[in-house]
Parts: structure tokens; sequence; C-alpha cells
């Protein structure tokens, strides 16, 4: 159940990049759902976890223990993750549902090495990567 209203243009003629509640995963049966029967694959600074099913609409979901350190430190790291998924999720063309989940050297890593690798991690689910210049 894919949002149209996801990638079509917003009246400045820019994509619409929003995460709307319909492309997040919400409730913690889904949470579950994917952690007990999700594939996972797994990063320096972040795990990939991705749940192929008949309800699976590229919805995601992020998640950050206390390892990655206080309330503040695994918001930023759950922010950070998010923007990335945001900003790239264009390119991500399989029906399944992605739980994001941090690990403590996200933050110290940056923006761009967490990006890079779960682009990476991304190839090596198959979730039908396509190239940034769309």
């Amino acid at each position: 159940m894919n949002d149209p209203a996801a990638h079509s243009p917003s009246p400045g003629g820019k994509k619409n990049e929003r995460l709307g509640r319909s492309q997040r995963l919400i409730h913690s049966a889904d949470f579950e759902k994917i952690f007990s029967g999700g594939q996972r694959y797994g990063g320096r600074y972040l795990t990939l976890w991705v749940w192929k099913g008949p309800d699976a609409a590229l919805r995601l979901g992020v998640v950050a223990s206390r390892k990655v350190g206080g309330a503040v430190q695994r918001n930023r790291a759950k922010r950070m993750m998010r923007e990335i998924w945001r900003r790239n999720r264009f390119r991500f063309h399989a029906l399944v549902d992605v739980v994001l989940s941090a690990r403590s050297d996200a933050l110290v890593a940056g923006y761009r090495a967490v990006e890079a690798e779960l682009i990476r991690l991304a190839e090596r689910a198959g979730l039908g990567l396509m190239k940034e210049g769309r």
C-alpha cells in the first residue's frame, strides 16, 4: 500500500519526500513480526531488518537501544536514520517492510558514512536500487 503522493510532485515542482504515517511502522506487533521473521543485514553503523510478506509496503521503522547512548543520542541517531531513508527511499522498489536499528558508532561516523552503509546494505538485501539521477 504505497502512498501515491509520496513521489508525486508538490505544487513547487519538487518531489514530495515526506515520510507519512502510511509509510512508517508504528505498532509494536509490526516490529515483533519483522524481528522474529525478517532477514537481518548487519553493518558497522546500523542493522537493516527486512520483512517480505503479503502486507509489506516499503514502510520504515527505526529503533536505537540504550547501547547507542542516552535519550538524546538515541533520538539523534533515529532522526539521522529517518532522514537518510527519507532522502533515499525513491531508490528502493521492493515491497518490503524495513526496520533500521542504530549501532553505537552511528553518531560518531556521521551522515555520509551511515548513508553509504544503508545503500550498501539495501543492495545486499535486494531492495531494487535505482541510480540517484532518476
